[in-house]
């Protein structure tokens, strides 16, 4: 009588943690829409429930954490981008602006400025919007694809856990 109290306790803990795990993969799914907060909260669950999650759920955590932590690195090269773009532009329109500033108003409000903005500004804008796009894909497609696999219960094998 006691197995039979005991194994029902361990299937309700397995079926709490492939719940916990469609939670997690639902919370990388929102994180694109959300500048990536669920992720976050999504990331500890994962990282506090894989070593008590049977094989097929831990090795489902594991692909989470490697999907956080590749998004986190396209954010960063994202807003590396953003910043150095953003910044050569603020600088090109400063100089511009402060240099000969006329004395007569007049002179002023007609001042015709030649501001010649760097391509590389722009050229980091692209690749910083390229990047953001990359991270809400990965974080949309990881999620979707990991929790049809384990809707059907079946594990993500990856490259290091095959060698």
């Amino acid at each position: 009588m006691s197995e039979t109290g005991s194994s029902g306790a361990t299937a309700r803990a397995q079926s709490d943690d492939r719940t916990l795990a469609f939670v997690v993969y639902a919370m990388l799914f929102v994180a694109p829409f959300v500048f990536g907060l669920t992720a976050l909260i999504g990331v500890a669950i994962a990282y506090v429930r894989r070593p008590e999650a049977e094989p097929v759920v831990a090795s489902h955590y594991r692909f989470q954490i490697r999907a956080f932590w590749v998004g986190f690195a396209l954010s960063i090269l994202a807003a590396l981008a953003i910043m150095l773009g953003m910044g050569m532009i603020v600088w090109e329109l400063a100089g511009a602006f402060l240099s000969d500033l006329p004395t007569d108003p007049t002179e002023a409000v007609t001042r015709n400025l030649d501001v010649d903005l760097p391509v590389a500004a722009f050229v980091s804008l692209i690749v910083a919007t390229c990047a953001w796009v990359a991270t809400a894909l990965w974080m949309i497609i990881a999620s979707v694809a990991g929790s049809l696999r384990l809707s059907a219960d079946r594990g993500i094998r990856m490259k290091a856990d095959r060698t």
